[in-house]
């Protein structure tokens, strides 16, 4: 019994000091300065999302960001 106990201290200790950190990217692009941020949460496998970036972000980029109204971040979500 006091191996099994043992064992998982040692576990513990080992995800404590060796556990990774998850780092989420986000991408944006614009004025870094604009008063309007847009988030976009969306997913690499979800067609909804697809959709968007394929039909409206160039519209969005071309009349908002490249001018300098708005700053765009992609959040990565699974």
């Amino acid at each position: 019994m006091k191996e099994i106990n043992k064992f998982f201290v040692i576990v513990f200790y080992f995800f404590l000091i060796f556990g990774g950190v998850a780092n989420s990217k986000i991408l944006s692009i614009g004025n870094s300065n604009a008063k309007v941020t847009v988030k976009v949460f969306s997913s690499l496998t979800c067609p909804h999302c697809a959709n968007f970036h394929n039909l409206i972000f160039n519209d969005l980029k071309k009349d908002f960001i490249d001018i300098g109204l708005v700053r765009f971040e992609h959040h990565a979500f699974p």
